[in-house]
């Protein structure tokens, strides 16, 4: 049974083998309860499962509707496993990036306006994966070491792309 609350969707949800190895898990969204804030297409969420919130897509698989994937390590902290049903709540990310910025790269891009256009210049994917490559690291250090050298690639990239 699905409830919606604002731009909030509470659906009961089972956990599926996605049987790809990279991805261990996935849950079916239906489309008609996403919609309204999907435009039909895939689009960027938040879910929270057991208390555990993350970023993700909403991925339009045309055989299921829409699809939520867990990978091995987001399924143990939702607390899941393949067969487990549960409660999601899912809202549409409203945030910049689609993704949480790490202080630190928030930080660079606040101080370089040329790094902030270049980064912005780069596809949604390729920031999201760089953003979640700098907030992956437990320790400040390592955090400030992977922001320099991104900020190296973004500009590399940026340059070969003008030339």
């Amino acid at each position: 049974m699905a409830k919606k609350k604002k731009s909030e969707i509470e659906l009961d949800i089972v956990i599926e083998d996605y049987s790809k190895d990279y991805m261990a898990y996935y849950f079916i969204v239906p489309q008609w309860q996403v919609d309204e804030f999907t435009g039909g297409k895939s689009t960027r969420v938040l879910c929270t499962i057991n208390g555990y919130e993350f970023p993700c897509a909403l991925r339009l698989i045309k055989e299921l509707g829409y699809i939520i994937t867990l990978s091995k390590e987001k399924a143990k902290l939702c607390k899941v496993k393949e067969g487990s049903r549960t409660v999601a709540q899912i809202v549409k990310d409203e945030s910049e990036y689609g993704f949480p910025v790490p202080e630190e790269w928030e930080e660079y891009l606040k101080q370089d306006d040329e790094l902030k256009m270049m980064f912005e210049a780069l596809t949604p994917g390729k920031r999201r994966g760089w953003l979640y490559h700098i907030g992956s690291a437990k320790s400040i250090d390592t955090r400030i070491k992977r922001c320099v050298l991104i900020a190296e690639k973004v500009r590399e990239e940026y340059y070969t792309k003008k030339s």
